[in-house]
């Protein structure tokens, strides 16, 4: 072992620069095509082509796929707003119909309270009327009573 350590420092010491480790690596490395084994890429062990297409086409399915999850979306939708708007047109009518009705209620409330201020008006007159009567009856009976006091 220490002779060894005594060889390599033999061959470090006859190289000067710091890359003569590099040069003795490449000198010994024998590069036969023939033996070497390929290197991946060189090889095409992975296709990127492959990949690419198969993405793309789980790219298509998945789109496809969303595109019919959107349609059935978009489906619901439009049943739902052909609903609402159907529901609104309903009460539309509905609301207009009331609205009729309501002015009617109003039309005829309006009749009966002028009717209602009338009867009123008729059966103030007529309790001044028996109001006066009532006087006039008092006072007849008063100047009756004052004969028939004076006649007594």
């Amino acid at each position: 072992m220490a002779n060894d350590n005594k060889n390599t420092h033999e061959l470090a010491s006859d190289l000067d620069d710091d890359t003569s480790e590099l040069e003795l690596l490449s000198a010994t490395y024998t590069a036969d095509p023939a033996l070497d084994y390929e290197a991946e890429s060189d090889a095409a062990t992975h296709s990127f082509d492959s990949l690419d297409a198969e993405r793309e086409r789980q790219s298509l399915g998945t789109l496809q796929v969303e595109l019919r999850e959107r349609d059935e979306y978009i489906g619901r939708l439009e049943f739902d707003l052909e609903q609402l708007r159907a529901r609104s047109n309903g009460l539309e009518a509905e609301l207009k119909a009331r609205e009729a009705l309501t002015e009617g209620v109003t039309a005829e409330l309006t009749e009966l309270r002028q009717a209602l201020d009338a009867a009123r008006d008729r059966l103030e007159q007529r309790d001044r009327g028996f109001a006066e009567l009532e006087s006039r009856l008092e006072a007849s009976e008063a100047s009756l009573h004052a004969r028939h006091a004076a006649a007594d």
